[in-house]
Order: structure tokens, then C-alpha cells, then sequence
């Protein structure tokens, strides 16, 4: 279509989710978090769009005919856009204000209480009056089918806790994960002091010397060399012929 290029739907970036933390702990308010079920699903969409029939579904009797879209679905590059868009929309009619910098940031103000949405994957939201987090969740409830996934503990690979003192963030989880999918989770562990020669050699547990080209000898592991010059570094390490013991 003409608009094929412009699909995209604002998204929160990580400096904002950590502004958003931040000013919750010098507020100190909780964070919550909910779960849009099938969440592009709920998108209207303005354009005609049409899409092939899908295997399984195909009419036998028109299977050159193709169907007409009401809503928008899983896949399409007007999705996000469309969903966004209607989010939006509804925030504004319940009294918020979008962000001027940050599109995905949604403020209400009720008597000197603060009420604030960021949209993210799932709907982060914490206001200084639980009351107003309550009256938010029953709101949305009512409008989409979601799900609340209780105080804010994880997303976008973070770990979130709320202490006495102040809010704790780590990756733990993430690492985990990432340690799984390449299968190195039985990998033996090295002391992270290997790594830092630096101090070895200011403690002179080791020294560095310089090596000109013509003598790296790890060259003949490394790298496909020339006869003469294989020859050469063999020479060097001390290998000699098989052949010269026969």
C-alpha cells in the first residue's frame, strides 16, 4: 500500500523506564503491571487491507478470493500502530496527557495526586494514591481483557525490587537466559583475575615483552603460512622431520 513505510507505533525507550523507576523510588510508590491478552488484536484499523486465505481456511469453491480485514491481526505492519492508537486514545478520554518527549508516557493529575502509564510491552502504571491505581486497573479492565501480573517485578530483561531503602535493579534473569540459549551453562568458570593483566604486572606475577612479526611462532596455529616460512617457524619450536628419524 501507499502508507507501507509508515507502520511504526512509538516505543519506550530504556532511559525513560529508568527515569520512570527513579521517580517512583523518590516518590515512593509502588509500580504495577498488566498483561493485554492477544494485544494487537484489540486495534481498529482505517485502511483497506486485504490478506491471502489462510492454509486450513482455504474456499474450495473461491480459492482465488482473498479476505477483507475488520480488525488488525498478529503479523501485520499496522498492528502495533493500530493498537498504540487506540490506547491512546482511550487514556486521553479517561483524562490523561501524553508526554511531549516521551509519546509512550501518560500522566493524570487528581487533587494534587499523580497517576502515571508508561506503555512498554505490558502497561507499567504506579500513582502516589493506590486508590487511583485501583480505579486505573478496574478502567482498563472493563475497556480490554487483561490480566494484572501484580507489583512490577520483571520486564524488558530487568529484575525490578522495591526495598526499605530504594529500588533494586538487576539482570540476573536475563544472563541466565541468554547463558542458555548458547549452552554454556556447564562452561567451568575462570577467576575474573586471568583477565586483568594489568595488575598481574603491576603485582609482577607476569611480564609482557615485545614480539616483532618475524618471530610469532603461533603464527604456524593460526594462520595458513608459505612453505618457507612454516618451515621457518617449525625450525624455531624445535619440531623436528618424522622423516629424519627414519
Amino acid at each position: 500500500g501507499i502508507d507501507y513505510d509508515e507502520t511504526y507505533a512509538p516505543v519506550a525507550r530504556l532511559e525513560a523506564i529508568r527515569l520512570l523507576l527513579a521517580f517512583a523510588c523518590i516518590m515512593d510508590f509502588k509500580l504495577f503491571q498488566m498483561d493485554v491478552k492477544s494485544v494487537f488484536l484489540n486495534g481498529y484499523i482505517e485502511e483497506e487491507i486485504y490478506v491471502d486465505q489462510p492454509p486450513g481456511f482455504v474456499d474450495f469453491k473461491q480459492p482465488n478470493h482473498v479476505y477483507k480485514l475488520k480488525k488488525a491481526l498478529y503479523g501485520l505492519k499496522q498492528a502495533p500502530r493500530s493498537w498504540y492508537e487506540r490506547l491512546r486514545n482511550f487514556l486521553i478520554e479517561q483524562s490523561f496527557v501524553r508526554g511531549q518527549v516521551d509519546k509512550t508516557l501518560f500522566i493524570k493529575r487528581s487533587n494534587n495526586e499523580l497517576l502515571v502509564v508508561q506503555i512498554v510491552d505490558d502497561i507499567i502504571f504506579g500513582a502516589t494514591n493506590e486508590t487511583l491505581c485501583k480505579e486505573f486497573s478496574s478502567s482498563m479492565q472493563k475497556e480490554f481483557e487483561m490480566s494484572m501480573m501484580g507489583e512490577l517485578n520483571f520486564f524488558l530483561g530487568l529484575q525490578v525490587k522495591k526495598m526499605k531503602h530504594g529500588t533494586f535493579l538487576c539482570q540476573a534473569k536475563y544472563c541466565i537466559e541468554i547463558i542458555k540459549k548458547f549452552g554454556i551453562e556447564k562452561c567451568k568458570h575462570i577467576e575474573i583475575s586471568h583477565h586483568f593483566l594489568r595488575d598481574r604486572i603491576s603485582k609482577s606475577d607476569c611480564c609482557i615483552e615485545f614480539i616483532d612479526s618475524e618471530h610469532q611462532l603461533v603464527d604456524i596455529f593460526t594462520k595458513p603460512l608459505a612453505r618457507d616460512r612454516f618451515f621457518f617457524i617449525r625450525n624455531e619450536l624445535g619440531i623436528l622431520d618424522r622423516s629424519s628419524f627414519e
